[in-house]
């Protein structure tokens, strides 16, 4: 009997101890599980951090200085402003100027000349700014764009001349897509690679003077009305913008 109850304690010693080790292998799988999640929460947090979707959730208020090289109205340089409602949406306004000279648009006869062909204008509108992921956006917004004119057309062959001042003023709605990048430093940049700026309405007023007589000199008089043309096509053309760039800070 002695040697039975010691049999059964030996085995006993053998055979116990296997569900406690299972059961502490399982209760360290349950302590390293938050672990991983702690870390994945981390990385996630810094990535968060460093993207420009992260700055814009932190950084609300921005301005900066825009410019475009390439754009076939006399708009090149300007200012905005912007408010990020959120991470995803921002609200802003923009203003753009430049001038240009006009003289190429007009081929002497010899008979009469343009010794002036000036083109100045500006623009200014809201928008809301949706961005699609990190940078990548689309813009839209309402606004006004003004321009004034001058011409000087001159005979060749005697004093007469002409000179007009037109005033072009458009309502316009301009879209865009672009890349805006925001950094945690404040710095911001983007490029609206496409804008289109739809001339939704346009009118062109016409302020003359002259020294000769109405109808007397019909080649000032083609001229002028070739320059009275332009001025009501620039009123109503929509326009395109190719890489208008902001540059600014947020905070």
């Amino acid at each position: 009997r002695m040697r039975f109850l010691l049999l059964i304690g030996l085995m006993g010693l053998f055979i116990l101890p296997e569900p406690c080790l299972a059961k502490k292998k399982k209760r360290r799988k349950k302590r390293r599980q938050p672990k991983v999640e702690q870390v994945q929460q981390q990385e996630q947090q810094e990535e968060y951090d460093d993207s420009s979707y992260g700055a814009r959730g932190r950084q609300k208020i921005g301005v900066g200085l825009l410019y475009t090289p390439l754009s076939d109205f006399v708009l090149s340089y300007g200012l905005t402003g912007f408010y990020n409602l959120s991470s995803d949406l921002q609200l802003g306004f923009d203003f753009l100027t430049g001038s240009e000279d006009l003289s190429g648009s007009f081929t002497d006869d010899g008979v009469v000349t343009v010794t002036k062909a000036d083109l100045s204008g500006l623009a200014f509108w809201a928008y809301g700014r949706y961005f699609i992921g990190n940078s990548f956006n689309v813009m839209g917004g309402l606004g006004y764009r003004s321009a004034d004119a001058s011409f000087r057309i001159e005979s060749v062959n005697s004093d007469e001349f002409l000179t007009n001042d037109i005033a072009i003023s458009s309502l316009v709605a301009p879209i865009a897509i672009g890349n805006h990048w925001s950094f945690d430093s404040g710095f911001t940049i983007g490029v609206d690679w496409l804008a289109y700026m739809v001339a939704l309405t346009g009118s062109a007023e016409s302020t003359t003077s002259t020294n000769i007589a109405s109808g007397t000199n019909q080649d000032i008089d083609s001229l002028n009305d070739d320059a009275v043309a332009l001025g009501d096509r620039l009123a109503k053309t929509s326009t395109f913008t190719l890489l208008l760039t902001t540059i600014g800070f947020q905070f």
